[in-house]
């Protein structure tokens, strides 16, 4: 508050005082007995007055506005995230106060949803945990007192403890691909032999359950692009597994491949029973379970894995979907490489 007040005092000193000054020099030069060189000189000293003073008012007003940005700043270092400018008028500063103020938002958004992001891991590992603690717990006290009881309390232990390790590995895997360390196993993988292997694949399992699988693949002849074939895999068997689990008997899914201007454009296309309109916009979260997921088995980490591979990839991933109608994923590979 002090600081406030002195640079509104310093403030009204710069105006008062140039003012002041060029009250003056108008007074006396209207007083008769000035030579004209008098008066030139008069002028100058009031157009110099002058602009000292619109300059201090400049110098001031940008202090002020530095010295409030400086203060967010170390706010927003310390952890106070809740601490905000407004911005008033639409020069250079309050853009960059406008700036800022995106900033901090979005901080806050990040720190909200690793918050989440935490609690959702505690509660993923937790479940199977507290489930072997009790079966543990129940052979110790002699609940099962015969070897079949026994043996159907181990088998339920394993079973558990097979669906914490595979918790376990999902989130390192989701890690990894947070942490863009994919970039250490990277190699050429030519796509036109790529996508005729995982159509193969697809027609295999989609006959087996009963769907219908389109296929169309139309890109020049030595395409390739730089990637880890592990995490890509990855990628394609989420989103035709997901367009399975999503899709009943008869209904068709479709992967395309096609060149769209500079980019390579893969489609994942169902008929099924679509995405609503509510969980659209949050079905990359982690842990998030959308209103036809929650009866599914899983973990919620699939689709978050494919944008943190495709996003480390620095690709594009898109989804249209409509609840009753069917869901495209859109998948951007660019750039992609021709080999000459």
């Amino acid at each position: 508050m002090k600081y406030q007040s002195k640079l509104v005092l310093y403030s009204a000193l710069y105006i008062a005082f140039p003012g002041a000054l060029l009250f003056l020099g108008l007074t006396i030069l209207k007083m008769d007995g000035f030579r004209p060189e008098d008066r030139i000189m008069i002028a100058i000293l009031i157009f110099l007055s002058s602009l000292v003073g619109i300059c201090a008012f400049v110098i001031t007003r940008f202090d002020r506005q530095a010295g409030m940005l400086e203060k967010a700043t170390r706010r927003i270092a310390e952890g106070d995230l809740d601490y905000h400018l407004v911005a008033r008028g639409d020069d250079e500063f309050s853009q960059v106060t406008r700036s800022f103020e995106r900033m901090r938002i979005s901080l806050k958004e990040e720190q909200s949803k690793r918050f989440r992001f935490l609690m959702a891991v505690s509660h993923d590992l937790k479940t199977p945990l507290t489930s072997i603690k009790g079966y543990v717990e129940a052979l110790q006290d002699g609940f099962a007192d015969n070897m079949e009881d026994r043996q159907n309390y181990l088998r339920i232990l394993k079973e558990k403890s097979d669906v914490l390790e595979d918790r376990i590995k999902e989130l390192i895997e989701f890690v990894k691909t947070e942490t863009g360390d994919w970039r250490l196993r990277a190699e050429r993988i030519y796509l036109e032999a790529y996508f005729n292997d995982l159509m193969d694949t697809f027609t295999h399992d989609t006959r087996i359950l009963k769907r219908k699988f389109n296929s169309s693949l139309v890109i020049p002849a030595g395409s390739y692009v730089e990637a880890d074939e592990t995490l890509l895999n990855r990628v394609f068997e989420n989103l035709m597994g997901n367009a399975i689990r999503y899709t009943q008997e008869g209904d068709s899914i479709g992967l395309d491949v096609r060149v769209q201007g500079k980019t390579l454009v893969v489609s994942i296309n169902d008929t099924g029973i679509g995405i609503a309109a509510d969980d659209l916009p949050h079905i990359y979260d982690p842990f998030y379970r959308g209103t036809h997921s929650r009866r599914e088995a899983g973990h919620g980490l699939g689709l978050s894995t494919v944008k943190n591979i495709i996003r480390s990839h620095d690709w594009r991933i898109e989804c249209f979907s409509k609840e009753g109608k069917g869901t495209e994923f859109l998948i951007h590979l660019a750039p992609f490489f021709i080999e000459n």
